[in-house]
């Protein structure tokens, strides 16, 4: 079995840059590849707002 994970983090607000009500604004995308000798190939990406 091999295996791959990578993971992304973009702050949009936050520090200096936040506004009245929101002090923090964060998109993240993060991907996972797992490869079975006897399943195949699977692939589970992933994005969220924080």
């Amino acid at each position: 079995m091999k295996s791959v994970y990578g993971e992304l983090d973009i702050p949009f607000l936050g520090g200096k840059w936040s506004w009245l009500g929101a002090g923090a604004l964060d998109f993240a995308f993060s991907y996972r590849d797992d490869d079975y000798a006897t399943f195949g190939d699977a692939g589970k990406p992933k994005f969220s707002l924080r």
